[in-house]
């Protein structure tokens, strides 16, 4: 079998298992959900709705006893949290951001696979690249 042909091959097969482990990666990948303190106010924000610590849920209502605390909570589970959260006339201002997990098989997997399906393909155009070098 010819060089080329080969370089070819790999080529053709790491760029598919590459787009393999992308289209894996998003409907598998793991997120982890994190509330954090901001802030403490007077007064509420008129760009952002207030909840009230009362009305939260007891699972909203010990999320927020631990991030009032200085905690960084973080919940497997994508939940609505307020922003804004009234507690004994103070306005307290969370973040709620989400991040990948990456120590989950599910998001670590399908990156490991695009990551080998990309060192493929480039192999293949390094070996192609040197095999036509003229010295």
């Amino acid at each position: 079998m010819k060089q080329s042909t080969i370089n070819f091959t790999l080529l053709f097969v790491g760029a598919c298992v590459a787009l393999a482990g992308v289209a894996l990666f998003f409907p598998f990948a793991d997120m982890d959900y994190h509330v954090e303190y901001v802030e403490t106010r007077d007064t509420p924000s008129p760009h952002k709705p207030t909840a009230y610590y009362e009305e939260l849920a007891p699972t909203e209502q010990a999320i927020f006893e631990r991030v009032k605390g200085g905690e960084v909570v973080t919940v497997e589970d994508d939940i609505d949290y307020p922003e804004v959260v009234k507690y004994q006339d103070q306005y307290y201002y969370l973040s709620y951001y989400s991040t990948f997990d990456w120590l989950n098989p599910a998001t670590f997997g399908p990156s490991l696979i695009a990551l080998v399906g990309t060192a493929t393909a480039l192999g293949a155009i390094r070996r192609d690249m040197r095999q036509r070098v003229v010295y």
